[in-house]
């Protein structure tokens, strides 16, 4: 039996983006892989036998691994190539930026769900089989996100989202529909370690934008949010991903810094076509790009986006403190973007 036809990835030029016809994709189960899983990786041998220990110990074992190495000038590639492991692909490319490796193993995927995971996260070992099984049950869902935790440098944790005992999940269910955007006023709903996405669904949302030196994932999750609208993202009751915030070399390769979201200043550059929740997503990336940016060396690239982002209402407060930051942190250090 021939195997069936993965089609190519065609997304929409617009960062505010049209819905897409793209069928539903199946393939069979226990001959073939069912998930890719695509880890994006730039000098990060210390961390990356973690990620990629906490995905070959899933539960679910019908999955193939993307590894794309963007031009690491340490082990990071010996260190892949060492698991041995047959699942596992290893691509190499020149430094090119996070973004740029992200779409190549998206675009390298075989299979229909796609899961990403950075090369210094981890997810728990039923995180696979927790998001498959949403994804078979829920047609409509287009992505899938469990609730995360972000580790810092101490090892305390704590939950990004508090979405356990929220209503979202009052009718008893493990999962449910969520609107993106009214979760953004609480906290960040996803992150690019715990979520699972349709690969067709690739064609309404876009890749990530290529270039873009901080915050390329934030306007993502923007564009995420504009194409699932209220019914296509869904989340776990779980907590399935863990985000380290101790990884070496986070900012990865970034001699310097373009600022520019195409999303968010897209929907910024037209408020009248956008609800306030939308608007004040819009905003907060703002605020956290600027953070980014103080935290990188980029001081008044960061008072730039923070000033462009002075209309907010709800974030208001979050913006004054990153401005102080930013004239008064060290580490703000007066480079040019």
């Amino acid at each position: 039996m021939a195997s069936p036809a993965i089609h190519p990835i065609h997304p929409a030029p617009n960062p505010i983006l049209r819905p897409t016809s793209a069928p539903r994709l199946r393939l069979e189960r226990r001959t073939r892989p069912e998930l890719s899983v695509v880890i994006p990786v730039y000098n990060k041998e210390e961390s990356i036998t973690r990620a990629l220990h906490s995905v070959l110990s899933q539960t679910f074992e019908a999955f193939e691994v993307v590894v794309v190495d963007d031009g690491s000038t340490d082990r990071s590639a010996e260190v892949v190539r060492a698991f041995g492991d047959p699942r596992v692909r290893l691509i190499s490319q020149e430094n090119a930026g996070v973004s740029v490796a992200r779409n190549r193993g998206i675009m390298a995927a075989r299979c229909e769900y796609v899961a990403l995971i950075d090369a210094d996260d981890e997810w728990a070992p039923n995180f696979l089989e927790t998001m498959y099984d949403v994804l078979e049950n829920r047609p409509a869902a287009k992505i899938v996100s469990t609730l995360y935790q972000v580790q810092d440098q101490t090892g305390e944790k704590r939950r990004a989202l508090p979405l356990e005992d929220d209503e979202l999940f009052e009718d008893g269910s493990d999962e449910a529909p969520a609107n993106f955007f009214q979760l953004a006023l609480r906290g960040q709903p996803l992150h690019a370690s715990s979520v699972v996405l349709r690969r067709s669904f690739f064609a309404a949302c876009g890749l990530f934008p290529a270039g873009v030196t901080h915050g390329e994932d934030l306007d993502m999750w923007l564009r995420v949010g504009l194409a699932a609208g209220d019914d296509g993202l869904y989340f776990t009751r779980r907590t399935h991903s863990i985000w380290h915030l101790d990884a070496e070399n986070r900012a990865g390769n970034r001699r310097s810094a373009n600022v520019r979201l195409p999303a968010a200043d897209l929907v910024l550059a037209n408020r009248r076509d956008h609800d306030k929740t939308t608007l004040e997503y819009a905003y907060l990336t703002l605020i956290n790009q600027a953070r980014r940016l103080r935290l990188s060396g980029y001081r008044w690239a960061s008072i730039r986006r923070i000033w462009e982002a002075r209309r907010t209402r709800h974030h208001r407060g979050r913006a004054l403190r990153e401005l102080v930051h930013a004239l008064v942190d060290p580490r703000g250090l007066p480079q040019t973007a």
